[in-house]
């Protein structure tokens, strides 16, 4: 099948391709750590020796809209989505965080695994035909900070660190008696980053947080931001509820790949301190 004479079904099932590569972790996350991750609050290992650690479980509801090439040669496709029709094909994901602060140093990880198989059919010629997309996406990061502030409910951190990224695709695309045509790409990239965290103490169980991270400098995406700001309730001791906004910005373009899009939505999870 050329790839000028795409199906719509196949199009859709790219785009739906497209919004999981973004929604992968934050990048002092993440993922996006880091941008991506909305935990804890601002009095949380005042006065503990040793390391404070805190885990994080989260999800994010988010549309996406860009343009994206990712099984090529098929041509580049504009993307449009709701955060609906992602979580319509949505086969599981897996959502981690953590932080590990000792005195002024700070550790920020963040780990992301989706798996979608989304399918659509469609009409060619008044030829019935199906495409359905297989696809996994991973993305880890580790980043290294310093403490700049750490008064009574204000701490200011400077980040630094790696977000790699590993996605496999598939595509099958089936055209009436004919046999299924399919096209597998897979690709992997690592970011270098940059960034701040901010957080501060309103109440005694309630905090804000914001992080923003700018990354990729060419070394892997082009270009790579992201960026949260978000409330933390505390329950008790250890454990705390937050929500919050993020915007995901990525820029990759390599060997025929095309992934430049922004992602954003309400993101809320649960933190729990160890």
């Amino acid at each position: 099948m050329s790839p000028r004479h795409l199906p719509a079904g196949a199009a859709a099932a790219l785009g739906l391709l497209a919004l999981l590569l973004g929604v992968a972790p934050a990048p002092a996350t993440a993922a996006e750590g880091g941008a991506g991750a909305a935990r804890g609050d601002a009095r949380e290992g005042e006065g503990t020796p040793g390391w404070a650690v805190r885990l994080d479980t989260y999800a994010w509801a988010s549309g996406l809209s860009g343009r994206v090439r990712t099984l090529p040669p098929l041509p580049a496709a504009r993307v449009d989505l709701g955060a609906g029709e992602v979580l319509g094909n949505l086969d599981g994901a897996l959502m981690l965080s953590t932080e590990a602060v000792r005195g002024r140093l700070v550790l920020l990880g963040d780990t992301f695994y989706a798996r979608i198989s989304p399918r659509q059919s469609f009409a060619l010629d008044g030829v019935p035909g199906s495409a359905r997309l297989g696809s996994s996406t991973f993305s880890a990061m580790l980043a290294g900070g310093y403490r700049l502030v750490d008064r009574p409910g204000v701490r200011l951190d400077a980040l630094a660190g790696l977000r790699v990224f590993a996605l496999s695709n598939e595509l099958r695309v089936q055209l009436g008696p004919l046999p299924a045509a399919s096209l597998a790409r897979s690709a992997a990239w690592v970011d270098p980053l940059v960034g701040a965290q901010l957080q501060v103490a309103l109440t005694e169980r309630l905090s804000l947080r914001t992080v923003a991270v700018v990354g990729g400098f060419g070394a892997g995406s082009r270009l790579m931001w992201d960026a949260y700001a978000g409330l933390a309730w505390r329950l008790d001791e250890r454990a705390s509820l937050f929500a919050g906004y993020r915007a995901l910005s990525v820029d990759y373009r390599h060997d025929g790949y095309l992934y430049d899009t922004v992602q954003h939505g309400m993101l809320a999870g649960v933190s729990f301190r160890l």
